[in-house]
């Protein structure tokens, strides 16, 4: 037998061919799979070095659909299968463990459906698997506890349930775990402590319950990334995660943690902090030090805590937090005070939330440094005073609430400068330059002046709201030809005149509230 018969009598060009003619290829990626060339050249084959056996089946991303073909099973000594982001449908074959030289499977973002096979967990090579992203179902079959060469275990966005098995903790070599979004239930398995190499640990999305471990961060000594959002865990965050030094990313926010927040001044290498929706409290100026801690975390670049008890005036030492900060947000506590200084050095700052406080005091003239900022959000504090003539270099500035404060005067004319701003908390001057505006709240503070004849330059406006303020004079006709509002409320002012005539005929309208009794000529 000659070479060119020889190849054409080869068992895993023979798969291959079977493999195209199985799926659908509307992208003729597979277009060069043909009996007259060597398998060994096709897109995507790579084989070992006599030529003749696939080493590697490489197709990521190329359009392809169809079940994945049982062909593909006589290449035995296949060592990578790859073929994320397709549309492959079906289930993942079982015969894939005749593959038994595999040291990767990538399978993620396709459609396939149904369980996961247990006989994958025969693959004793097998360093790396990624099912991310598709509609897969079931338990996770205990068998996966054999796979003690896997680094990197993805099965992150499908519908995997029942709880997390306790032979995952077999695997002393992984890396990375990401079992988010899914359905997931009871407890994290004790096994899961023992696994010290991990650095990626993803449990979002779940309806996971019960106590972190008080030694979890000197057990897990290596990780970078903790993301356990969005359960029920309960009880306190372990102090011993200001051991694991390493940590880049934690996410435990959306749970129910209480009790103070620990010590975390060893997490240097921080990068996002987010304790958000949880009951951690704090009483005491003892109990904020996690402000104080994390001035030690120079990389620092996103603290959320929003949504918690906490409670106190702010430090001094939140001047002193990274200057990469981009993302502050502290909404929905119990904070009080004024505003600490030095907040001008967050040059990087993007949003600065901290409504739904207890704050006092004016706004800092600081905030108008800050001119990556593209939202604040302060409504429903206590905040007094004139609003600072701040908006001149917010330029990427889209979102401003100011509402339901004790602010009086004017707002600054500068606001006319935020072109982006599509979410306003306040009245303007020059509101009639904001094209993009479509919501407008200055309820319940002490604005006073005329409704800006301006206004009817906004014709994205859906919520206008002035309620409860010191706004006089008449409604301005324009506001009648504001097309797409839904929703209107100018109540307890000290506006007279007539009603526009146009605002009974706004077809999107569905909330008009009564606009003042003062109102005559209605």
């Amino acid at each position: 037998m000659n070479t060119v018969e020889a190849l054409d009598a080869n068992p895993n060009k023979q798969a291959l061919l079977s493999f195209k003619s199985t799926v659908s290829d509307p992208q003729n990626a597979l277009l060069d799979w043909n009996s007259s060339s060597s398998h060994c050249t096709w897109f995507g084959v790579t084989c070992t070095r006599n030529r003749t056996t696939v080493q590697s089946l490489h197709l990521p991303g190329v359009g392809l659909s169809g079940i994945i073909p049982p062909h593909l099973f006589n290449l035995t000594s296949l060592q990578v299968l790859d073929l994320s982001n397709n549309s492959f449908q079906g289930q993942i074959p079982a015969g894939l463990s005749h593959c038994y030289n595999l040291r990767e499977i990538n399978l993620r973002r396709n459609q396939l459906v149904g369980s996961l096979p247990s006989q994958l967990g025969h693959l004793s090579r097998l360093k790396f698997m990624d099912v991310y992203a598709n509609n897969l179902s079931g338990a996770i079959p205990p068998t996966f506890g054999n796979l003690t060469s896997l680094t990197h275990l993805n099965l992150g966005r499908n519908n995997f349930r029942d709880e997390i098995p306790k032979e995952l903790g077999n695997l002393h070599n992984l890396v990375l775990l990401r079992l988010s979004e899914n359905q997931f239930s009871g407890q994290i398995p004790n096994s899961l402590y023992n696994i010290s190499s991990l650095s990626f640990l993803s449990l979002t999305q779940n309806h996971l319950v019960g106590k972190l471990p008080t030694d979890m961060g000197l057990a897990l000594p290596n990780l970078r990334q903790l993301l356990l959002a969005e359960n029920s865990f309960e009880g306190l965050i372990p102090s011993s995660l200001n051991n694991a030094s390493e940590i880049q990313f934690l996410d435990l926010s959306s749970n129910l943690f209480q009790g103070s927040i620990p010590f975390l001044g060893n997490m240097n290498k921080l990068i996002m902090l987010n304790l958000g929706v949880n009951n951690l409290s704090s009483t005491t100026e003892l109990n904020l030090q996690v402000f104080d801690s994390l001035t030690n975390c120079t990389l620092l670049e996103s603290l959320i805590l929003n949504s918690n008890k906490l409670a106190g005036d702010l430090p001094s030492s939140v001047a002193n937090l990274s200057a990469h900060l981009q993302h502050f947000c502290i909404e929905s506590n119990l904070f009080t005070g004024k505003l600490p200084r030095g907040i001008d050095k967050f040059q990087s700052l993007i949003s600065l939330t901290m409504q739904q406080n207890l704050f006092t005091g004016e706004l800092p003239n600081s905030i108008g440094k800050l001119n990556k900022l593209q939202r604040i959000f302060v409504h429903e504090n206590m905040f007094s005073g004139e609003i600072p003539n701040i908006f001149g270099n917010l330029t990427q500035l889209y979102m401003l609430t100011l509402g339901y404060n004790q602010f009086s005067g004017r707002i600054p004319v500068s606001i006319g400068e935020c072109q982006q701003l599509n979410t306003l908390g306040s009245l303007p001057i020059e509101v009639g330059s904001l094209k993009q505006l479509s919501l407008l709240n200055v309820s319940d503070n002490q604005f006073s002046g005329n409704i800006t004849e301006t206004i009817g330059n906004c014709l994205s406006l859906q919520t206008l709201s002035m309620a409860r303020n010191g706004i006089m004079g008449s409604i301005p006709d324009k506001v009648g030809k504001l097309v797409a509002l839904k929703s209107l409320d100018l109540s307890s002012n000290n506006l007279s005149g007539p009603i526009p005539e146009d605002l009974g005929s706004l077809k999107e309208m569905i909330c008009f509230v009564e606009v003042t009794k003062r109102l005559q000529g209605s």
